[in-house]
């Protein structure tokens, strides 16, 4: 090998150099592309989840003003507001699935009120790294909170039901505010 590189012309040693660097340097550049998609993809689920939260608190607001003012309004925007979880989950379910439809987990990402730009790469995200601990620690976290989100479902068409029939100074609505309380710890 050092005979080799000796019995070469200096051009040939200077292309050989080049050519090393250039490849060292490409390698470089995709690599940091690739830690810079993944750490977008990764803001990304952080405002996902803001929003998720969001979109959970300010349900569980107006099941509160539902249960203050008895007016049907507040029972449909806590409707409306937990769109944003249901898409979410519609996206968690499917890919869960192991071998999914892309539109579909797409779809659920956007009804989550996700940036389009930012889907495609949080689902590579999920896809490459969901046997990394913190990433599948976050989905078992997410899908006990999808979890409580049904019940809390459960107990908010309850309390609607009971104001509709019984009023909203019916000692039911106390109770089902309790199991929105214990809920939402």
């Amino acid at each position: 090998m050092i005979r080799w590189w000796n019995n070469l012309s200096v051009s040939k040693k200077l292309y050989v150099v080049v050519g090393l660097m250039a490849t060292l340097i490409a390698s470089e550049l995709f690599t940091l592309l690739f830690a810079m998609s993944t750490l977008s993809s990764i803001r990304a689920f952080v405002e996902g989840e803001g929003l998720w939260t969001k979109a959970q608190k300010n349900a569980i607001h107006s099941l509160y003003q539902l249960s203050l003012k008895g007016d049907n309004r507040y029972f449909l925007e806590f409707k409306k507001q937990l769109e944003v979880t249901e898409g979410d989950h519609n996206a968690r379910i499917e890919m869960a699935k192991g071998n999914f439809d892309w539109p579909t987990v797409r779809n659920g990402f956007l009804k989550g009120a996700n940036h389009p730009d930012d889907v495609d790469g949080m689902i590579k995200l999920l896809v490459r790294f969901h046997s990394i601990s913190y990433i599948r620690v976050a989905i078992v976290a997410w899908t006990e909170a999808d979890q409580l989100l049904v019940e809390l479902n459960s107990v908010a068409n309850s309390l609607n039901q009971t104001i509709q029939t019984a009023g909203k100074n019916s000692p039911q609505v106390g109770q089902a505010l309790d199991r929105v309380a214990a809920i939402n710890m």
